[in-house]
């Protein structure tokens, strides 16, 4: 039977960042490295269970520190529901 969910994560970020970071907490997987463009994710169903993801909002110019967010949990959501 295939997967009929997964998780969805959105973030909130700085309008000073450039790129953001999603990545597993635990095996430093990342899911994306990137513009900014879309602070919407998906991933895999696991991350709905657990708080294991990281989030970092980078500025490419330097003029302000990285932040990170730690202990994401993402959202379940039908892939049906998905576009």
């Amino acid at each position: 039977m295939a997967q009929e969910t997964l998780g969805k994560v959105v973030l909130d970020v700085d309008v000073d960042a450039e790129r953001y970071v999603l990545m597993d907490r635990y095996t430093c997987s990342v899911f994306h490295n990137g513009r900014t463009d879309t602070n919407v994710r998906y991933v895999p169903l696991k991350y709905t269970e657990a708080a294991n993801l990281l989030a970092f909002i980078i500025d490419d110019d330097r003029q302000f520190n990285a932040v990170c967010a730690d202990g994401i949990t993402a959202e379940l959501v039908a892939m049906k529901d998905v576009t």
